[in-house]
């Protein structure tokens, strides 16, 4: 009985040893980083400029992302005037200072960075702009409960209409 427990103990003593050493030794993450396809910039320049003004530093943030190695930037777009954080659905005077660039990455497969060391060479590149009050870079979550449960996009060219509808939406 005691062979047994001793037999016991060492197996289980030598399993921990060697579960010790393949967690140390495997870099292992359950949702890399770098599997992370999307990430956004916010950004704000001064209060009273025009949508053309942030239109204008827009494209100049466009203009980084464009120097960025082909396999790790797939594609972005820009939307300008639209304060998100405050639900106004739309272009507004109050908003017209702000904008967001969705960036859109290769798969983690066809890159060698991660998307965080992407993001942060996109902030270190994106301090030589002047006139930008604001800037903020977040990742997109992958993974369970990191997006929205449901996610409604209203377009069109009627302003008015589209805040309507998403009002009716939103309510």
């Amino acid at each position: 009985m005691i062979d047994l427990l001793k037999k016991n103990i060492l197996i289980i003593i030598l399993f921990s040893i060697t579960l010790f050493i393949t967690v140390k030794t495997f870099q292992f993450e359950y949702l890399p980083s770098k599997a992370s396809y999307q990430f956004f910039v916010h950004f704000e320049i001064n209060k009273n400029a025009t949508l053309q003004e942030t239109e204008s530093k827009a494209l100049e943030l466009g203009e980084l992302l464009l120097d960025f190695p082909k396999n790790e930037i797939r594609s972005f777009n820009t939307e300008i005037g639209i304060d998100k954080s405050k639900r106004d659905h739309g272009i507004s005077n109050k908003s017209a200072n702000k904008g967001v660039l969705f960036v859109n990455l290769s798969l983690f497969n066809e890159r060698k960075r991660s998307t965080i060391q992407i993001m942060n060479d996109f902030r270190k590149r994106s301090q030589n702009i002047s006139g930008i009050k604001k800037l903020n870079v977040s990742k997109r979550g992958i993974g369970p409960n990191s997006q929205k449960p449901i996610e409604i996009i209203v377009s069109g060219n009627n302003h008015l209409q589209r805040k309507k509808l998403s009002d009716r939406i939103y309510s």
